[in-house]
């Protein structure tokens, strides 16, 4: 079943939505209860008991802005380039960014994006949707924790060596995460959950 989203009034999915009414059924939500006429195809959660159960149940909480964004595919968008192996595998949750602060500023907690294995304007595909677990940080690279050796995606891929581009001479190695944290400099710092793999 594809994920299904709440703004904490109204329930929908990116999928199909014989998805959608499953999950409405799960928690108690009738199948008359379904406004399928209007802008998007969704359930109203009029309570907020109704709207914790969907929470519990599995659904996302996103900001009421991004609603629409998200039915209408016009989410901002961020590109994974060498390490989408990674990422389809659910085995990335950060990434590390050259932005200009007022960019990086534009983006806060709770905010969707889009994922894209390159850039949109280089033919680049949606691969999946992501959520910020926190407002995007300026930090040193020495600052960079041990664990993002396996969240910035590098120990899957050193251990899948196959699904690196032959073309980009990367070492994904503990030793090569670590020259790369001692190379100096700060970066935006992007924390973020995996809301779903998008079918490519």
């Amino acid at each position: 079943m594809n994920q299904i989203y709440t703004d904490r009034t109204h329930l929908i999915t990116t999928g199909h939505l014989e998805g959608l009414h499953a999950f409405a059924q799960s928690i108690g939500l009738k199948r008359e209860w379904f406004q399928g006429k209007g802008r998007f195809p969704h359930y109203d959660l009029t309570t907020p008991r109704a709207s914790a159960r969907a929470q519990q149940a599995g659904a996302i909480l996103i900001n009421p802005k991004d609603l629409i964004k998200l039915l209408n595919g016009r989410l901002p968008g961020i590109s994974f380039t060498w390490t989408t192996p990674a990422f389809l595998s659910k085995q990335k949750s950060v990434t590390r960014r050259d932005w200009p602060e007022e960019y990086a500023k534009r983006f806060k907690e709770g905010d969707l994006l889009f994922a894209y294995d390159k850039q949109a304007r280089f033919g680049g595909s949606k691969i999946g949707i992501i959520q910020l677990i926190a407002d995007p940080s300026f930090e040193s690279m020495s600052k960079m924790p041990d664990g993002d050796y396996e969240a910035e995606g590098f120990k899957y891929l050193y251990e899948n060596p196959h699904l690196l581009p032959r073309s980009m001479k990367i070492d994904v190695s503990w030793e090569g995460f670590n020259a790369w944290r001692n190379s100096g400099g700060s970066k935006w710092v992007i924390r973020f959950r995996i809301c779903e793999i998008l079918n490519i």
